[in-house]
């Protein structure tokens, strides 16, 4: 019902009314979007939102980055991303029941790239008929090496593709136009939108619930409403409000709040065993905390490592030890330089761990010591509630190795100096960070 929808979906089903019209033009085979910069996160949702409701819409977007460099040539580069995307999903449409074995059709590199591309996207389209009304081609270049020449190879596409299927989608920003001169030349083509969106007075909605009027205020009442969808289980809403959060700590330059939203997505897609989704959204949180190092934030060095954290414990959870054994050896050396000695160890820890899975035993044996020595500088009161008695325990179990044999009775003095002679009586069962 109209009543029970946030201020975020009333704006996608605005967005939706306005796609439709572009959809029931017989003639238009080009979509552009005009919108300013603080707008773009809700372009972005609702192509994310329609993706996630496909079943119901029938229309697949498909967002392709790739650079254009070159009029001869753009259209290979699109179909090498459209094989690429198709092959990182094919596993996971093949889990979901849909056919999963398009193979695109062979095409020279001699001949027209603008020929191949139509053979190539005809093929897909034709494969998923009863699927997908229209595929949709965002393209978003990261860079443009001549916006006229970017123009005319979407106008010779359009003018010569014969698919109803197919439309393209540009996304660009009114106050500083780059595709101006291309609704100019040939208005049938294109469909031009400029939708009345106001992110203000969403952020505004969102946050009327607590009364908050400051940045703080909306952020902190939006990240309670996100928290409240991950906790009932609706993650497209939860994605919805997310890219509103995100938009306000971006705006603030708030890193540490751009992570608690990554942190929070990261951890609902893990809950439902969505690994790729949890660590794209753990990754990203990375990549900020990486920024705010460079920017000298004080802060940086602590969220980088609790963000990677994150991200080698879904590879862990997704059995993919090898790497999180390379990510938790990566992070222990910064938790020592924060001289926080119990991250430290836990991280030397889990590394040993997972290099033994990995029958890695030479690294893990490192990997343990390095755990024991940062475990002697943890103060009493912490160390005899941590996870010390595990490396203890690990290191007797590579014992077992004959190369390590003669250091046993050492490891056992060493621990009964942290935990006393019983140390080894308890805690027997091993367990890994969360």
């Amino acid at each position: 019902m109209e009543g029970n929808k946030n201020a975020v979906e009333k704006q996608l089903d605005y967005l939706t009314d306005l796609w439709n019209e572009f959809t029931d033009d017989p003639d238009a085979i080009i979509l552009q979007w005009l919108i300013d910069n603080e707008s773009y996160p809700i372009i972005d949702v609702f192509i994310e939102t329609i993706n996630e409701e496909i079943n119901e819409i029938n229309d697949l977007f498909m967002r392709f980055n790739e650079p254009y460099n070159d009029f001869n040539t753009y259209g290979f580069t699109l179909i090498d991303s459209l094989i690429n995307q198709y092959e990182t999903i094919r596993d996971d449409i093949k889990n979901e029941g849909i056919p999963f074995d398009w193979n695109c059709p062979k095409y020279d590199k001699n001949e027209s790239d603008k020929l191949a591309f139509i053979k190539c996207f005809n093929s897909f389209c034709e494969y998923y008929s009863d699927l997908i009304q229209f595929l949709v081609i965002v393209l978003t270049p990261e860079k443009i090496s001549d916006n006229k020449q970017f123009e005319n190879w979407i106008l010779e596409i359009a003018d010569t593709i014969q698919s109803q299927q197919i439309c393209f989608m540009l996304i660009d920003n009114i106050d500083n136009q780059m595709f101006q001169s291309l609704s100019d030349e040939d208005q049938e083509l294109i469909f031009k939108i400029e939708p009345e969106l106001n992110m203000q007075s969403i952020l505004y909605e969102l946050s009327s619930e607590g009364g908050g009027v400051t940045s703080g205020d909306k952020f902190r009442n939006i990240f309670l409403t996100l928290s409240n969808e991950i906790s009932n289980g609706n993650q497209v809403k939860a994605d919805q409000i997310a890219s509103v959060a995100l938009n306000i700590a971006k705006k603030e330059n708030w890193p540490q709040m751009q992570i608690a939203v990554f942190m929070a997505l990261g951890a609902s897609y893990l809950s439902t065993q969505n690994v790729s989704e949890s660590l794209k959204n753990y990754r990203n949180a990375v990549q900020v905390s990486q920024k705010a190092i460079e920017s000298n934030d004080p802060a940086g060095k602590k969220i980088l490592i609790h963000s990677r954290l994150a991200e080698a414990s879904a590879l862990f959870s997704d059995t993919k030890y090898l790497e999180a054994a390379i990510i938790y050896e990566d992070i222990a050396p910064i938790a020592e330089e924060e001289q926080d000695y119990l991250i430290a160890m836990e991280s030397w820890r889990m590394a040993s761990y997972c290099y033994e899975i990995n029958n890695n035993i030479e690294n893990s044996w490192y990997c343990g010591n390095m755990a024991l020595k940062n475990g002697e500088l943890i103060d009493n009161d912490t160390v005899i509630n941590s996870t010390i008695s595990f490396v203890g325990q690990s290191l007797l179990r590579l014992c077992n190795n004959e190369a390590y044999k003669k250091n046993i009775s050492e490891i056992q003095e060493r621990m009964s100096k942290i935990l006393g002679e019983s140390w080894d009586k308890n805690n027997t069962q091993e367990k890994h960070l969360s």
